[in-house]
């Protein structure tokens, strides 16, 4: 395993300023500590700006300058003593053990962190299945889906609901190993959390746009359909769909490209063929 290091935390590791963290955990986002599926611990280092550590290592830097100067206190990436200390500060309290101390959700919120937009069950199921679908920050594509969605659920046949629509079974595939799946929060994070750390669904770069999608698919689905009326996709670069072009040349209806993926109609069946929008 390669371990990278900053040139602070070189610096510090060569005059033995204080312990280097001994664990780098780059994958461990600010969603992976608000949803409450991992922390950053004492003995952790990141390497990066946009990393959770830095963040809040350099909102205690200016919370707090006095204490920050008077402990030689500075934001390096690495979570030792120090950083223990300035997250004491900022609770009013002195820990006996500093190997004690995380990061966690309590400590985002009271340095001001923005949490994330807040999802009810349903709206948190629809915002994964996005983010299966379209793992990249394509927002046309996550409309598509999101509209294919909204098609399905107006003709009816998949249940008279967004999730009905998004968990019958062999639709989307990436649902296919948990099903039948049920329909509670601890089913569904359980899915979140059993995850490869370095491709967390709530970590992938498509995230905000699925969760943006999934909170208008619960208002009703009130935007345009750039689809055009499409009931069903595909990415033709993986995989060729019993009712798509190769199989089905005679019944598949299609409609438009959108980034990677083709959309359109199963014309072999009368409820999809005779879809006309919503």
């Amino acid at each position: 395993m390669k371990v990278y290091l900053t040139e602070k935390q070189l610096k510090k590791l060569i005059i033995n300023e204080e312990t280097v963290g001994n664990i780098q955990r780059e994958y461990v986002s600010l969603n992976d500590i608000w949803y409450g599926f991992d922390k950053l611990y004492h003995g952790d280092f990141q390497s990066t700006d946009d990393g959770p550590l830095n963040l809040v290592q350099q909102k205690l830097f200016k919370k707090f300058p006095e204490y920050a100067e008077e402990i030689n206190f500075y934001p390096d990436k690495d979570f030792g003593d120090k950083t223990s200390k300035m997250i004491g500060k900022l609770f009013g309290v002195k820990f006996k053990d500093m190997k004690s101390v995380s990061i966690g959700p309590k400590t985002l919120e009271k340095l001001g962190f923005k949490k994330p937009v807040s999802l009810t069950l349903d709206q948190l199921i629809v915002a994964l299945n996005l983010v299966m679908e379209q793992a990249k920050p394509n927002e046309s594509e996550i409309k598509g889906i999101a509209n294919v969605i909204a098609n399905r659920q107006s003709i009816g046949n998949h249940g008279s609901s967004m999730v009905d629509v998004v968990l019958k079974p062999s639709q989307f595939s990436e649902w296919n190993d948990f099903q039948p799946v049920s329909r509670d929060k601890e089913t569904i994070r359980n899915i979140m959390r059993n995850r490869p750390e370095d491709d967390r669904y709530q970590n992938r770069k498509s995230w905000d746009l699925a969760v943006k999608y999934a909170k208008l698919l619960s208002q009703g689905g009130n935007f345009v359909d750039n689809t055009g009326g499409s009931t069903h996709y595909y990415n033709p670069d993986k995989v060729s769909p019993p009712w798509g072009p190769e199989k089905s040349p005679k019944t598949w209806e299609f409609i438009k490209t959108i980034g990677n993926h083709n959309f359109g109609r199963d014309g072999s069946t009368t409820h999809y063929k005779n879809f006309t929008g919503r």
